[in-house]
């Protein structure tokens, strides 16, 4: 009896023990590799500049790419928006396109007749030609786009509640998500509408 209870004890010390110097040994991997090496930090290289960056006299500051869209390794979206022709105050809203990686860029403003599109907070792709992005016109009211020709052309909608659409996510080309945010009582930049809510659509 005596020896079965020292092999039950000594194999549950050796487990301990084993795995007490696989955690250490896992934790300090992070910091140093068995050579002493340290490891790389990842490392980040530009991509794009917008060309009004380089002809404008304006702040690089004020060029704000605020969402991005990942369809795969080579097509990319992003959207947000840049000074427009009249200063830093006058915005215009813009979406950026890649179908090579990143190592080329087409950059387009989305124009609708009667209504100025400032900004585009969010955009969200299915597909390399299905997309929606949502955003504001000058009167702070939120929009809804949505393209079918990978952002040649977009069909503009407004979201038709009191709020400034911020985020938008679809799992399919029927099923998405739109997250809103409403102004705090008292700011000057757009009237308190409740509660943020999200909204849903199948």
């Amino acid at each position: 009896m005596r020896t079965f209870i020292r092999t039950v004890l000594f194999t549950l010390v050796s487990i301990v023990l084993i795995v007490s110097l696989s955690c250490s040994g896992s934790q300090n991997s992070n910091k140093q590799s068995s050579q002493g090496e340290t490891p790389k930090l990842a490392r980040w290289v530009a991509q794009y500049r917008s060309p009004a960056s380089l002809t404008q006299q304006v702040n690089l500051g004020f060029f704000y790419y605020s969402s991005i869209s990942v369809v795969s390794p080579s097509v990319v979206f992003v959207a947000g928006d840049v000074p427009g022709p009249k200063g830093d105050e006058d915005r215009i809203n813009v979406v950026l396109r890649t179908t090579d990686g990143g190592r080329t860029w087409t950059e387009k403003t989305v124009e609708q007749p009667g209504m100025v599109i400032p900004r585009l907070n969010s955009i969200c792709f299915v597909s390399p030609e299905v997309g929606w992005a949502v955003g504001v016109d000058l009167a702070d009211n939120g929009l809804l786009l949505k393209t079918t020709d990978a952002g040649e052309t977009w069909l503009v909608s407004r979201i038709g509640v009191n709020q400034i659409p911020m985020t938008i996510f679809f799992a399919d080309s029927d099923t998405g998500w739109m997250g809103g945010a409403t102004s705090a009582p008292g700011d000057d930049e757009g009237s308190a509408g409740g509660p943020s809510i999200i909204l849903g659509t199948t």
